[in-house]
């Protein structure tokens, strides 16, 4: 899992789906740079949702997942034949959703469509598709990360900028995950203060005993079709 410094985790928050990230490979004995991006929660949820209800696991399984495999293919591709198909199919489209680009030898960085990387992920043989969508997974946020996050300058920082009427985004499903689990955390801890105070700094735990950093507090439910793919 990802280790990252406050910093980064402060740009990923403010710069949502315009963040990116650099994911160097190798495949076929080339060294290939991909720009990855975080996926919005409008392609996330559905995604991440299909996960949990066929294959019972959630985003950071599946990260951990992909790993496992990847350490055990010492330096080859990973083997997807040893993988479910359902999870291949799933965490391609991850990877679909994450790729923004790639940077090229001089530096130029070469920006995609969708449509272009799909028909990228397409064309992979083995398991560097199931690698990217991994990493597409990690970089949309983590629960490790956005436990170290709130409480720092950085989520006061943003939770001050809705307040003064500044968004993140325009609709609440172009937020990233990290995005969403860091308001929701930063806005608990607000409310856990204000009740102390009026307890007089006896708050007993009685707010936000069961906190759900994954979860769907004030998710809209989305119907997904087969493989987290959303329905129109």
């Amino acid at each position: 899992m990802s280790d990252k410094p406050k910093g980064t985790l402060y740009e990923m928050c403010v710069r949502g789906d315009d963040y990116r990230e650099e994911y160097e490979f190798e495949m076929f004995g080339e060294e290939i740079t991909a720009l990855m991006k975080p996926i919005k929660d409008k392609k996330f949820l559905p995604l991440t949702a299909y996960l949990k209800e066929h294959l019972d696991i959630d985003e950071e399984e599946a990260v951990e997942k992909v790993e496992e495999a990847k350490e055990e293919s010492d330096g080859e591709t990973i083997d997807i034949s040893k993988m479910d198909e359902d999870f291949v199919t799933s965490i391609q489209n991850a990877a679909v959703y994450g790729i923004a680009g790639s940077v090229e030898d001089d530096g130029e960085i070469i920006e995609y469509t969708e449509d272009e990387a799909r028909k990228m992920v397409d064309k992979m043989i083995g398991g560097y598709s199931v690698e990217l969508g991994g990493k597409a997974l990690e970089i949309s946020g983590n629960v490790r990360d956005v436990k170290k996050f709130p409480g720092s300058r950085g989520a006061s920082e943003v939770l001050a900028l809705l307040e003064a009427g500044v968004p993140l985004v325009d609709k609440q499903e172009d937020l990233t995950p990290f995005q969403r689990m860091v308001l929701l955390e930063a806005i608990d801890e607000k409310r856990e203060e204000e009740q102390e105070a009026a307890n007089g700094g006896n708050s007993h735990g009685q707010i936000n005993s069961a906190r759900q950093p994954r979860g769907g507090r004030g998710e809209t439910i989305q119907y997904v079709n087969k493989h987290g793919e959303k329905e129109d």
